[in-house]
């Protein structure tokens, strides 16, 4: 049964039966509870709930306007609805108190304009073609496709537009050639964390980690992608957020690349990896003091294993020589640089056989230091500014399997 009290406005017709009602006429409502069924608001048509609305099992398509409304300032207003919303028109949420508050214990589905200008929002899932304002939390989900916006505070916002490209640049002697493809476009909903060869085919894979912590990786043959799975091929069961990944490198001497991990408390580990499966963890080191940073792994002395860079937050940079997965003692690698210059990664980007240092600057030019026995000599500049806002380097490593390390990419699919 549907309540409905305190009508301000002449109530619009409703067709068909107490099931199904269709709004064809301006209304304007005080409080409605019990409300089911299918509910339609016609194009031109605005309805306004000026107090709480109840109900479950609800279908609402509104075509039209919709004004969830709360005018006294010292009056909580609750909107609490169970069942899906599809809103190809324009659906507001405003009120007086900021304690008010929409619960939609279901789907919003919005392909026109969806605006929470004051209060709050809670639902299950949104699925979004327009346009979505406001604060608001959906418990599993807002999903948002290629013709979407959503703007304001919305939490586990998932990208569903393939709009991003996985790309390298192909270097020769320290400098650009080309830009080929890895894949794209794509939706990139993970984090790529790193490239290093870690299924020890000589060719450099992709490693990517989901926020639950999943941990996968893509092979790579000639510069593509050879396996084509959603999430790739999983390396490990979901880590806890108190370890964070660092690097891939071969810490260990055994010719495939490790990943490279660090806790919250300091300690740094290994996973030793073969044919693209972690054996266990080893221990790096103790608790190192937060000043202190993992910015990549790379053979930056070039005696053939992969070495652990550092930089303090004063800007020094050194190394830890690795032999065996054992560190020696750090070595200096640069008095301090500014902070307005980022490591990118590492990795032999001048095919020398010893790994470079690569960096950005906060205007988007990249340059790199050559490393010979550890030892930095000069810098070499790679690019010219760019958006980094758009264009972000994710990994240096050898994609297209010719001996020098790449620079990876990910960016806006053109």
């Amino acid at each position: 049964m549907v309540v409905i009290s305190g009508l301000i406005s002449t109530q619009a017709a409703i067709a068909a039966d107490a099931e199904n009602k269709v709004f064809n006429q301006d209304t304007t409502f005080d409080e409605i509870t019990g409300l089911g069924g299918v509910i339609t608001i016609v194009s031109g048509v605005t309805v306004q709930f000026n107090q709480s609305v109840d109900g479950d099992d609800v279908i609402i398509n509104n075509y039209g306007t919709i004004i969830f409304n709360n005018p006294e300032s010292e009056r909580v207003i609750n909107y609490e609805i169970s069942g899906t919303i599809n809103n190809h028109g324009d659906i507001y949420i405003t009120s007086a108190d900021s304690l008010s508050h929409f619960v939609l214990d279901g789907t919003l589905n919005n392909y026109g304009n969806f605006d929470i200008i004051t209060g709050g929002f809670a639902g299950h899932f949104l699925h979004n073609y327009g346009t979505f304002s406001g604060g608001a939390m959906f418990e599993n989900g807002a999903y948002n496709y290629c013709s979407g916006i959503i703007t304001g505070s919305v939490n586990n916002v998932v990208n569903m537009c393939p709009d991003k490209d996985v790309t390298y640049w192909k270097m020769a002697n320290g400098e650009k050639t080309e830009e080929p493809k890895i894949a794209g476009p794509i939706i990139i909903k993970d984090q790529l964390k790193g490239v290093g060869d870690v299924d020890g085919d000589g060719t450099d894979d992709i490693v990517w980690q989901e926020d639950n912590g999943q941990v996968y990786y893509w092979p790579i043959l000639n510069g593509h992608r050879t396996e084509n799975s959603e999430d790739g091929i999983k390396i490990s069961t979901p880590i806890g957020k108190d370890w964070h990944f660092k690097g891939v490198g071969d810490v260990d001497g055994d010719g495939t690349d490790n990943i490279v991990w660090q806790h919250d408390s300091g300690v740094v580990d290994y996973w030793p990896m073969l044919n693209g499966v972690r054996y266990g963890s080893q221990r790096i080191s103790g608790p190192v003091g937060s000043v202190w940073q993992i910015k990549g792994v790379g053979d930056v002395n070039g005696d053939g294993t992969d070495d652990i860079i550092w930089r303090h937050s004063n800007g020094q940079v050194i190394y830890w020589p690795m032999i065996n997965g054992v560190i020696g003692a750090g070595i200096d690698i640069s008095v301090p640089i500014t902070s307005d210059w980022h490591i990118k990664g590492v990795g032999d980007v001048d095919g020398d056989d010893t790994d470079d240092i690569v960096w950005q600057h906060d205007s988007g030019v990249i340059d790199y230091w050559p490393m010979i026995n550890g030892v930095r000599h000069g810098s070499v500049n790679i690019s010219g500014a760019m958006n980094t806002q758009e264009n972000q380097i994710k990994g240096i490593g050898d994609v297209n399997g010719d001996g020098t390390d790449d620079i990876i990419w990910v960016k806006p699919n053109k």
